[in-house]
């Protein structure tokens, strides 16, 4: 299921913001996520056992560094209360949500009398 990453601001928030849907690949044990509508950014869990919204180059190449990461030891980033965003110059805790995007559908059931 995808998940939803909002309420990042700042300059990179259009990076960290968004939908991000699971992909076959994996990295430390869990899914890698790729943002929809733009593949060079992946939320990930890397060695530090944090979940990152990164350049996915930066991920496959193992490397820790991104736009924002989770507190340590989250299984899912949907578990997060809180995530800290790079702002450009200092990194700022911002309550940001991730949150797993379920689907509606709506049933059209005739009525007849």
């Amino acid at each position: 299921m995808p998940v939803e990453v909002s309420g990042a601001t700042g300059p990179n928030a259009d990076k960290v913001n968004g939908t991000y849907t699971a992909t076959e690949e994996r990295l430390n044990d869990k899914t890698v996520y790729s943002k929809l509508g733009d593949d060079s950014k992946c939320l990930y869990f890397a060695t530090n056992k944090k979940w990152w919204v990164a350049n996915t180059a930066v991920a496959k190449a193992g490397k820790v560094v991104g736009f924002a990461y989770t507190d340590e030891g989250l299984s899912h980033p949907t578990l997060a209360k809180q995530w800290t965003v790079w702002d450009g110059k200092t990194w700022q805790p911002q309550p940001l949500k991730a949150s797993v995007m379920v689907s509606s559908f709506q049933f059209f059931f005739p009525f007849y009398i």
